[in-house]
């Protein structure tokens, strides 16, 4: 039987006297891919901000292999093992390509600012655009640069805001294939969010659907029908 990676018990968080999440709780197991769904507005980016730390838990727990990390500092959940890809990217358009790349070793606590050759064999274009600024990547581009800086840090889990938003069909395709292979080869686990359902479906192995700031609803991927879709994801 798989371990559990992560678990997360009951957990609230919100923004100042705004709850966003209300007693959230669910479960990551070694090597998985799961996906989070959910019309906007309804908590996923607000859980995934909370797990990394970027905003306080009110309440609950989350446990990371065991440790619990709930008041850790975000830089040494970072260490834990937790990677993060932000919705939008932010990738620091002034810096170029390597230089976005070397401050991804900081979230392992290394002193060694160096690029390991395997970055480059699950993206194999950065290689060429080293030099070149950050902003002056397209939107895919930059979409595969976030994900390589996230990988720096050489993370347990990955969490996935939204990769795929606003990006081509032929560069979504190749960003699916990228994710599979790190959870393949590297036994990388991914908490992904997103909105295109044939994406998802695609590569996780179970999903868990928001509503209100709870998981109203979860299953094996098989199990995301079009009841479940047209219940908790389509826009009335």
């Amino acid at each position: 039987m798989p371990e559990t990676l992560l678990n997360i018990s009951r957990l609230q968080s919100g923004y100042g006297s705004s709850q966003i999440l209300r007693d959230v709780s669910l479960g990551i197991e070694q090597g998985e891919i799961v996906c989070l769904l959910g019309r906007n507005g309804v908590g996923k980016s607000t859980l995934l901000k909370t797990l990394t730390g970027l905003i306080k838990a009110s309440a609950g727990s989350i446990q990371l292999q065991g440790q619990d990390i709930t008041r850790m500092p975000t830089h040494l959940r970072a260490r834990a093992g937790l990677g993060y890809v932000p919705q939008g990217r932010e990738v620091l358009p002034q810096f170029t390509v390597e230089e976005n790349l070397l401050l991804g070793t900081l979230a392992r606590g290394s002193n060694r600012m160096q690029l390991p050759d395997d970055i480059f064999v699950y993206f194999p274009m950065l290689r060429s655009m080293l030099r070149r600024k950050a902003g002056m990547l397209s939107g895919g581009q930059q979409q595969q640069l976030a994900l390589a800086r996230a990988l720096m840090g050489e993370p347990r889990l990955l969490l996935l805001d939204e990769p795929t938003e606003g990006i081509q069909p032929s560069i979504v395709q190749e960003i699916g294939e990228i994710i599979q292979r790190l959870n393949r080869e590297k036994g990388i686990a991914v908490l992904l969010v997103e909105q295109k359902i044939p994406f998802a479906r695609r590569l996780a192995s179970r999903f868990f659907v928001m509503e209100r700031g709870d998981i109203a609803v979860q299953g094996p991927i098989e199990q995301l029908d079009q009841s479940v879709i047209a219940s908790y994801l389509e826009v009335a």
